[in-house]
Parts: structure tokens; sequence; C-alpha cells
């Protein structure tokens, strides 16, 4: 059953989050279902029905209350999916962004997986399809189960993955959601908090692509989760439940994206030290190195430790793609500034990403809309960081956003990695900003002269 019991506030007035969502099923469905005509598959239909019940009945267990939140965040990013397949189709000539990468490569393995390999054939993907050194073989392996599934619902086809990824965002958001309720005392704030995460641009643009960062962010949650909150809506998570989740999720996540798994390993390592009911040092100590130690040896016994390394000497060469596919200007500048200047300025850039481009194609201006509202909030971040260090389950949340905010920012600086962190900055801003006493409105005048300021630089350096 649909709870009733989230109210959302529109200035003086509150709206029913099971009314939104009934609104949207609608608008989705109708939008689905014309869509599956479109393009002569029942298969994507039914794949939506079929995702929308599972994920209701999950997010029902985790958090009753909140289940119409997940069916919101549903519906929304299902229609976001379905206008960006159109988009990139009008402008690339394919329902891909740039005509076809990652996420291509993603669909033909999965695909030829379903085609000639069973259920159980996992170690194929590694021995027979990929290099043995190949960082996605669990996401392979789910598109390809997707795709059987899609056989016996009438036939594959790319959208069916991308309601999926919508399904895990509207779960994200659940969790997300019960994180709130642990660090925020103000319930309108709660639930706003979760209904933004699924609704920035940036998650609903990687949502609506067959990429694994959905699923690798909903993983990394759901650790935050299990180690900053004792329970699971009215179900209680005992240490020894909250270890066995940890252990599922590092192995599910290790084999999606190892580096993350690690940022896992790290968070529950942290956790486990702020929620042992034992006090003695010594004996936290021991657990937690036994814990962490044990897991780390398994990693780096399967050229972890390889892979980091490589990582670390490839960040430099990164640094210099980065410039040559924006052709100068202001990444100019971040990019090729040495250190320790660079680090500063890769964290400013970072939490200004995506950049605001002058660009009239309909996502980017879609993803450069939800910047400039990320910016204005920037203060509220540092306010909510600051006030983290007050409370031990609240380091556990900096943490678990630290970690992979560094890794984007210092390494990798790719878009959608965004995504992986995001969402726990959402909350330490929201955190921030329900601590705050002073004018906010000063504070959002401000920023709007800081973007205004940034946007002269910009062109400055651009032009």
């Amino acid at each position: 059953m649909i709870s009733n019991n989230l109210r959302i506030s529109f200035g003086s007035r509150y709206i029913n989050v099971a009314t939104l969502g009934i609104l949207f099923w609608w608008l989705s469905f109708g939008v689905v279902f014309i869509f599956s005509l479109y393009v002569q598959y029942p298969s994507i239909i039914i794949a939506f029905l079929i995702f929308g019940i599972l994920g209701f009945l999950l997010t029902s267990f985790v958090e009753p209350e909140s289940n119409a939140l997940y069916l919101l965040v549903y519906f929304i990013s299902t229609i976001i999916s379905v206008l960006l397949y159109f988009n990139y189709k009008e402008i690339y000539g394919s329902p891909y962004w740039g005509g076809g990468s990652d996420e291509l490569m993603y669909e033909d393995l999965g695909k030829e997986f379903a085609l000639k390999y069973g259920f159980f054939d996992y170690s194929s993907i590694r021995d027979e399809l990929v290099v043995p050194w190949h960082n996605s073989i669990g996401y392979i392996y789910l598109i390809g189960i997707l795709t059987k599934f899609s056989f016996f619902l009438g036939g594959d086809h790319t959208m069916i993955f991308r309601i999926f990824n919508s399904a895990c965002l509207g779960i994200l958001c659940v969790f997300v959601y019960s994180i709130s309720r642990k660090v925020l005392s103000n319930r309108n704030i709660v639930i706003w908090t979760a209904a933004i995460v699924g609704m920035m641009p940036l998650m609903l643009w990687v949502a609506g692509q067959t990429l694994r960062d959905i699923i690798a962010s909903l993983f990394l949650v759901i650790g935050t989760q299990v180690w900053v909150c004792n329970s699971f809506g009215k179900h209680r998570i005992f240490t020894v439940t909250k270890i066995i989740v940890t252990i599922l999720l590092f192995v599910a996540l290790f084999e999606f994206r190892k580096g993350q798994s690690f940022v896992l390993l790290v968070t529950a390592t942290a956790g486990l030290l702020v929620n042992s009911r034992y006090n003695n040092v010594v004996f936290k100590f021991l657990l937690s190195s036994v814990v962490l130690g044990g897991l780390l040896f398994f990693y780096f016994s399967v050229d972890g430790a390889k892979e980091i390394l490589q990582f670390s000497l490839q960040a430099e060469d990164y640094s210099v793609y980065r410039v040559e596919i924006t052709g100068g200007g202001l990444s100019s500048a971040v990019f090729t500034s040495p250190p320790p200047f660079s680090y500063f300025l890769r964290t400013l850039y970072a939490l200004m990403s995506p950049f605001p481009m002058m660009d009239l194609k309909a996502y980017s201006i879609f993803l450069s809309l939800g910047t400039i509202f990320q910016i204005f909030f920037i203060p509220f971040l540092f306010i909510g960081i600051r006030k983290s260090f007050e409370a031990r389950y609240l380091q556990v949340l900096f943490l678990s956003f630290l970690l992979p905010f560094i890794g984007m920012s210092m390494f990798t600086f790719t878009i959608r990695h965004i995504v992986q962190y995001l969402p726990l900055g959402i909350i330490l801003t929201s955190l921030g900003y329900e601590h705050y006493h002073g004018n906010r409105k000063l504070v959002f005048y401000a920023m709007g002269g800081f973007i205004g300021f940034l946007s002269i630089i910009y062109l400055c350096l651009k032009y």
C-alpha cells in the first residue's frame, strides 16, 4: 500500500508525495506505453511495470513510509530517460551519448553473454568476452541477465536497461531518506533532501544511460546507511547484520567498480569503530584491523594493488586528455596548474561540475541548470561538513562522501562519477542548511554574484 505520510512543502502549501506519485504514474505509463508502440517492443512496458512493482515491494520493507517517494522518482526518471533517448537520437543519430561509447559496449557484451552462455557462466565473461583485468564484469553480467529477461518478455531494447537504472535511482532515494531521518531533525528538509537527490539533472542524466554508476552509487549509499543508522525502517540492524551486508556489498561492488569497493571498506571500518558496543580502544583497533586487513588482503591478492598503481600513474595523462577534449579555457587553467595549487582548483571545479556550458543541446541545458542550482548551496555543504565533526556517526557520513570525491576530483574527473558522492554531499548540504541560523537569502544573493563573477572569468578565458 502506498504511504500517505509524506508531504512536501512548496512555500506555505503542502502536497502529498503519494498524490504526485499517482500523477506521474499516469504520465510515465502513458509515455512508456506510447514509446513501446513506437519501437514495437512490448517488453519495455512490461519491464517498466515489473521493475516498478519489485522496487515498490523492496522500499516498502526498507522504509514503508517512503515508498511513495520511490514511485515518484522512478516515474520521473523513466520519463527523462525516454526524452534523453530522443534527444540523443536527434543530435547523434543514435540513442547514445556521442553516438555510443561505454554504454554501447556494455549492451553489446551483455547481449553476447545472453546469447552464448547460461545463467551460471559468470566466469566465461572474463575468460572469453573481455580482457582478464576488465573492471566491469559484474555490470556486463547484469546487462546479460536483463537481456535474457528481455528475450523472455518479447525482445531486448536499450530502454529496459535505462528503466532498470531508474528503479535503482528510486531505491537509492529511499536509502537517502533513511539516512536523512537519522541526520536531520526537520521532516520537511528530510523529504526535500531525498527528493532532490532523485531529481538532480545529473542523477537523471546518468540513470538515463546504460552505465553502472547509479548502481555503484546505490551500493555505496546502502553501505553508508548500514553504518550511520541502526535500522531499516522499523527493522533494527545488529552489528553482525551490518558486517554481512557490507561483505555482500563489497563482493558485488568489487565486480562493478573495484575502486569504490575500497571506499566501502574504509566506511565500514569507521562505522565499526563508531558502533561497537565495546569501549575498549584496543578491542576496537584489533576488530577493525582484522576486518579491514582481511578484506584488503582479498582485494590486493587479485591485482588490486596493481590497479591502484596504474590508476595513479594515469592521472597525469588524464589531465592532459581533459585539456585536449575541452579545448582549453577554464579547464586548461585547472588541469595544467602545478600542485598544490591544482588541488584547490580541482576541488573548486569539482564542486561546480558539470560546469555550465553555453550549449543549445537540450540535455546540456538540463545539466547546466542542475549545476547552477548546486552552486547556490555550496556554502551550506561546508557548514554541513563542519557540523559532521560533532558526532561520530556523522563522521562516517562525511568519510563516505570525501573518499569518492577525492577519487573523482584528483584523478578521473569523469562527470558521471559525481553521482557516486553527490547523494551524500546533498545530505551534508541539508545538514548545513538546517543548522545555519543566519539569513539564507543573503547566502543565495552572494552565490548569485559569485556565479556572475565566474561567468565573466569563463568568457575571458574561453574567448
